[in-house]
């Protein structure tokens, strides 16, 4: 399941205030492709079936491409609506891994009433990340979701005792 638009929430990360997203082609990034000089009509494109950011920066249009965590190394391509494909290469990258053993048992194997509420929950945020708008962006700056102390890096991959779970998106 691909998870293209959360992945954009990495510009908090990777943008500055002179400049626009850094390119990091690698499952969990974000990939900045140029489309060609903005004199021409924005273009609309498509990654996986689902639209992407693309803003002029200069005279240049650009193409913010979130690539999923579970995007696998190679070449992949984008879609445009003028019919061009850009293929580009996503690179290999490996996230931090913990490891943690747990007592609770329902840490690592949730009880029905758990798996109901987890399934809600996912409903919610299925539904904002394949939420997409056109709106005029005066730049790309953005905020952090929350106010306070980090609790652990993009990509982290956990392990309760000993079983995988989820990465942190």
């Amino acid at each position: 399941m691909t998870r293209v638009l959360f992945a954009l929430a990495l510009l908090a990360c990777t943008v500055t205030a002179s400049a626009g997203p850094t390119h990091s082609p690698w499952p969990g990034g974000i990939a900045i492709l140029d489309l060609g000089t903005a004199d021409q009509l924005q273009p609309v494109g498509t990654y996986a079936g689902k639209r992407v950011l693309i803003y002029a920066e200069g005279e240049r249009w650009l193409a913010a491409v979130g690539l999923p965590l579970d995007t696998e190394a190679g070449n992949v391509t984008l879609d445009l609506d003028d019919g061009r494909r850009i293929v580009f290469e996503v690179q290999e990258h490996a996230y931090r891994e913990q490891r943690l053993t747990v007592s609770n048992k329902s840490y690592v194997t949730p009880d029905q009433s758990q798996l109901e509420r987890i399934g809600r929950e996912r409903k919610v945020i299925d539904a904002a990340l394949t939420n997409f708008r056109d709106e005029d962006l005066d730049d790309l700056l953005l905020a952090a979701p929350v106010d306070g102390p980090r609790s652990s890096s993009f990509g982290l991959r956990r392990f309760f005792n000993e079983q995988p779970r989820s990465p942190h998106k």
